[in-house]
């Protein structure tokens, strides 16, 4: 199978933002407001963890809670980056079978939200 480049990855996604933008699934990208500018795609398929906390009064410790999978967005600017696209539904929930092998397979124990 043929490895995609980083100049091949982001030609799809801008395919992919010009069919979001026919299909009125997203009305104008990203801006960031710093730089006054439209964010660019740079990634499609960041897999990311979503953090709850451990439930533990004595420590600020979080722990895995779900597995989601967004395109990451950033400035060319100021370098911020923001994930968007990431659906309605996890891919996988703690509660489900397979959900440290599979958050650990897609790489998604990199980023951890720790946010509620």
């Amino acid at each position: 199978m043929k490895k995609m480049t980083t100049l091949g990855a982001m030609s799809l996604a801008l395919k992919k933002e010009i069919d979001e933008l026919r299909k009125g699934k997203m009305t104008v990208r990203p801006i960031c407001i710093k730089c006054r500018r439209f964010l660019k795609p740079k990634k499609t398929g960041m897999y990311f963890t979503e953090g709850m906390p451990s439930g533990d009064p004595q420590t600020t410790q979080w722990m895995p809670y779900k597995v989601w999978s967004g395109d990451v967005w950033g400035c060319i600017g100021c370098g911020a980056e923001i994930i968007v696209g990431t659906g309605q539904k996890p891919i996988v929930e703690k509660h489900e079978h397979g959900f440290d092998d599979m958050r650990r397979r897609l790489g998604a124990d990199k980023l951890m939200v720790e946010d509620c």
